[in-house]
């Protein structure tokens, strides 16, 4: 469903039921129609905010903030048949109430998040897509996560 097509990643219907599931479309260029939506994992990852998605090495990379009361961030890929089961971001410094932001640069993926207290937002880098580095503040004063991007 995802090969070679714009890919979007959102959460379920905000209304009189909220649904926490993480859902997943896929736009096809060629036809113009699109595809989905269809629950991520089964419909077990679970948000109170937007999820990021980008990609890396050809699979794609997922981020959120866990549901409600859960502020820890969670990660996951998608090799093209399958995600991985969920993982938590490790450590304390990766506590947020916010959905984050997901990039790629230099083959390499980074998150951005802001902090609970909203007083620092923080970017982490993972050479390997697994293992992240140490937290390092951004120098910009925000009360949302900013958005990424990378340039050429």
């Amino acid at each position: 469903m995802f090969q070679n097509n714009v890919v979007a990643a959102f959460t379920g219907y905000r209304g009189p039921t909220d649904d926490p599931r993480i859902f997943m479309a896929s736009f096809d260029r060629q036809s113009m129609v699109w595809a989905g939506p269809e629950p991520v994992k089964n419909g077990t990852f679970l948000t109170s905010h937007s999820p990021a998605l980008a990609v890396h090495k050809r699979s794609r990379k997922l981020a959120w903030k866990g549901w409600k009361d859960d502020q820890r961030l969670w990660l996951s890929s998608y090799d093209g048949s399958t995600w991985t089961e969920q993982q938590e971001s490790p450590g304390q410094e990766f506590l947020t109430n916010h959905g984050p932001s997901l990039g790629v640069q230099k083959d390499e993926p980074f998150l951005v998040w802001l902090r609970p207290d909203g007083q620092k937002v923080l970017c982490a880098s993972s050479g390997n897509g697994a293992a992240w580095s140490t937290p390092k503040p951004l120098a910009v004063s925000t009360k949302h996560v900013p958005g990424v991007g990378t340039t050429a």
